[in-house]
């Protein structure tokens, strides 16, 4: 009862109550973490609450002992709000009980990637694979990181891979189209995004890749290029106002028309680095 009080109290976002009462199902000899503050944790980890997460995760564990599933999420959870050296901690402690768990073996590789420890997360990728062959996670972050090295003969059998064990994983579907295109091989490219986009129709990123690699493919594809960003644009565009602005001089905002000001105009980008737009823009 104090255990599903700590729960219903946990839910209810007031942590300190629900962590009290944890600790009352503890100290009357409650040992399942399944019936205590697991589940309230793996609960607000689906609910991306990952500060509150960890706080729970945390009190569990210094409650009941070690728990490899609340220590997986402690670790990814850490790793959502960037605190990666603290990831990378509780991940190795995992490894220390259980060095062949493959959901660790992966977590702890994408932390050492992002912590740019490129081979160690080599490694301990195909060490989740070699206990788990159908680790779909694994193979693409493994598949990726051969991607983002120029390697993508070696990606490209990861992901399909990967997709043996998930048909349907929508960022393993993106990283194979991706691929297909740094190879030059626009019409597997094409129909790996059309293929993602039959079961994610509104799919913003998949109907992106789709339009950049038929805008790289020639005219081969420019009717279907029209088409289908015309279709999109016809599903998708947010209001009516915007639909109506198709002149090539749409009106200047009044309040800008009556001061006779210049209107200045801001842009936002990803690209300002090396990119190509960095060139556009300078002037």
């Amino acid at each position: 009862a104090h255990a599903v009080l700590g729960l219903c109290r946990g839910m209810l976002g007031d942590l300190e109550a629900a962590l009290v009462a944890y600790r009352r199902a503890v100290d009357l000899g409650l040992k399942d973490p399944q019936q205590a503050f697991f589940q309230l944790g793996r609960e607000l980890f689906l609910q991306e609450d990952f500060h509150s997460a960890i706080v729970v995760f945390r009190a569990g564990i210094r409650a009941l002992g070690d728990h490899l599933d609340a220590l997986l999420l402690l670790g990814m959870a850490l790793q959502r709000v960037g605190e990666l050296q603290q990831a990378a901690e509780v991940l190795l402690y995992l490894l220390s009980i259980d060095p062949e768990h493959d959901e660790g073996l992966t977590i702890y590789g994408h932390v050492l990637a992002e912590l740019d420890c490129y081979d160690e997360a080599f490694d301990l990728y195909e060490r989740a694979l070699a206990a788990n062959p159908k680790r779909a996670l694994a193979a693409n972050l493994l598949g990726q990181l051969h991607a983002d090295f120029g390697r993508t003969h070696l990606a490209i059998p990861l992901f399909e891979q990967a997709l043996q064990s998930d048909p349907k994983a929508i960022g393993v579907l993106v990283n194979l189209a991706s691929a297909y295109r740094a190879q030059g091989k626009l019409d597997e490219c094409i129909a790996t995004f059309r293929q993602l986009l039959q079961q994610e129709p509104d799919l913003e990123l998949a109907i992106h890749g789709l339009l950049f690699s038929y805008s790289l493919a020639g005219s081969t594809y420019g009717e279907a290029m029209l088409h289908e960003g015309q279709a999109w644009w016809a599903r998708n565009r947010s209001n009516s106002k915007a639909a109506t602005c198709t002149s090539k001089n749409p009106p200047l905002p009044a309040t800008v028309l009556r001061q006779g000001k210049k209107l200045r105009i801001g842009i936002l980008s990803a690209e300002f680095t090396g990119h190509c737009v960095t060139t556009f823009l300078n002037s």
